[in-house]
């Protein structure tokens, strides 16, 4: 009972709570508080987590896990649209534009990012795949291959029936080892080829592409196998001097930038051309390389011919005329 009336004669009494008494109250929320299952702000997956209302009661659609579709309320938007928004009179449009542009930008700038970090992820697992099973997982694309034979290395091979087999050579099906015999096959560049290279990469009289010749002090103090070394590298450094040549021009065209008289796209076709050229030359001293090591097989062949085809021969069942090849697949 309320006794503050009596203690307060000029104080009105409070009227009771409507919570406990009136059809306001508790009674009128439980009979209103509907199941799970039919509950316009209650999930319909049994959790019992409350949902936004959407106005439809029953009939709001399920939105969850559904993709996202094109259209007026993504990050996509169209240069028309924004345009238009410029082109209006209301500075709140020019101020809506200003958003969605940067907004754009932004979204852009981190879609980037993503991709970088995708592909330093993919590059540094490649690298890990090598180091720990020493098969690289990295492979050009079949029509690549393709192209870098007919553009550098079918043209200029000399013999017609090796040119004509990596012609119909297919990157698709072939080899790995035949792939990696063509990059080697350019024995030499026609001299018509060479002329126009060197014509556009001329040779320098400050930087030097030919080895500095020992002075008499040093070659006192260097013995017989220092020399012999020496006259090998020496020989290996003229052989490279042509391809230090066209590499001095393509290192110093990356490093050139647009200017008043040369515009980008100039800078861009003399880089490729000058790129063009270090290819050529390079797959060229590839293949010198190449056949330099296989005379040295050769001569090792050679040296242990008195004891090996000897005894190769005896074995029964070996075709003489496939011993040769056996060897020099083998030394």
């Amino acid at each position: 009972m309320d006794n503050s009336a009596v203690a307060n004669p000029g104080r009105r009494a409070r009227s009771p709570s409507p919570r406990k008494g009136t059809p306001r109250g508790k009674n009128s929320r439980r009979r209103l508080d509907l199941g799970a299952a039919s509950s316009p702000n209650r999930s319909n997956d049994g959790s019992g987590a409350r949902t936004p209302r959407t106005g439809g009661g029953d009939r709001r659609p399920n939105v969850e896990d559904q993709p996202v579709e094109d259209g007026p309320d993504n990050n996509d938007n169209s240069d028309e649209f924004i345009d238009s928004l410029k082109a209006s009179d209301d500075p709140m449009m020019h101020k809506f534009a200003a958003y969605l542009s940067a907004k754009d930008k932004a979204i852009s700038s981190l879609e980037q990012q993503v991709k970088l970090e995708q592909d330093k992820r993919r590059t540094q697992e490649a690298i890990r795949d090598y180091d720990d099973t020493g098969r690289p997982s990295f492979s050009f694309r079949p029509e690549d291959i393709g192209d870098l034979l007919h553009f550098f290395i079918i043209p200029h091979i000399r013999d017609l029936d090796d040119r004509q087999y990596y012609f119909d050579l297919d990157p698709n099906t072939a080899k790995p080892e035949d792939l990696s015999r063509g990059i080697s096959m350019v024995s030499s560049l026609s001299k018509k080829v060479k002329n126009g290279i060197f014509q556009r990469n001329l040779r320098s009289n400050q930087l030097s592409t030919l080895p500095r010749e020992l002075s008499d002090l040093e070659s006192k103090y260097y013995s017989g196998e220092q020399k012999s070394k020496d006259d090998a590298l020496v020989k290996l450094h003229k052989e490279f001097a042509p391809v230090l040549q066209v590499l001095l021009h393509t290192a110093l065209q990356t490093l050139r930038e647009p200017d008043d008289t040369h515009s980008a796209e100039t800078l861009l076709s003399e880089v490729q051309n000058s790129a063009f050229d270090l290819c050529q030359i390079l797959f060229e001293f590839l293949a010198k390389i190449s056949c330099s090591l296989v005379v040295i097989s050769s001569r090792r062949l050679l040296a242990c011919r008195s004891h090996t085809i000897p005894a190769l021969a005896s074995l029964p069942g070996l075709n003489p005329s496939r011993l040769w090849l056996l060897l020099g697949s083998t030394i």
